[in-house]
């Protein structure tokens, strides 16, 4: 897919010397870089980059994260076959075990102690319970969606500044089928 890859770096600290980073390296992909002048935060920078993509399918991925296995061949296939589909990755420490990659919906707090026993014993599977991927959304860190439904859903909101964006976005995305 490097050929058909798109990259999109929006960066909320151009002090970093990101750029300068980005410069030195050769790629075999399209990459732009977007610095803002300020934090405008999670949101409102992921509205930034999804506004540059000229993809179907958009991928969010925090700076911090490393991918580790090809993401891309399944998660094309699935929101190519259903456009209504979120993929969301499981999150893996850097001493291999889970991490937290998805919350439930508010609304469904009162069923977390029955969760937590599920997950326990059945972390990676989570995707099998359909009633589940209803009550849950994944983090920000890493997702992917058609880029259509994103617009369509009203992308990010920019007032939300941190925490919760996906959340506030997932509840606006229309007949979700969120993949953990």
């Amino acid at each position: 897919y490097s050929d058909q890859l798109e990259v999109i770096i929006v960066d909320n600290n151009p002090p970093s010397g990101l750029s300068t980073l980005l410069k030195e390296q050769i790629y075999d992909f399209q990459l732009i870089y977007m610095p803002n002048d300020k934090n405008v935060g999670f949101g409102a920078a992921n509205n930034q980059g999804c506004d540059l993509a000229r993809s179907k399918v958009v991928l969010f991925l925090n700076p911090d994260t490393l991918i580790v296995e090809d993401i891309f061949t399944p998660t094309i296939k699935a929101i190519e076959s259903d456009i209504d589909t979120v993929v969301g990755y499981r999150l893996i420490d850097v001493k291999g075990s889970p991490n937290n990659s998805y919350s439930y919906f508010f609304e469904y707090f009162y069923l977390f102690p029955l969760f937590h026993l599920v997950e326990r014993f059945s972390f990676f599977y989570v995707n099998d319970w359909r009633v589940v991927n209803r009550i849950v959304w994944p983090w920000g860190a890493a997702f992917a969606m058609n880029r259509d439904k994103l617009v369509e859903a009203g992308k990010f909101d920019e007032n939300i500044f941190l925490c919760n964006e996906e959340q506030d976005l997932m509840k606006r995305v229309v007949n979700r089928k969120i993949k953990i």
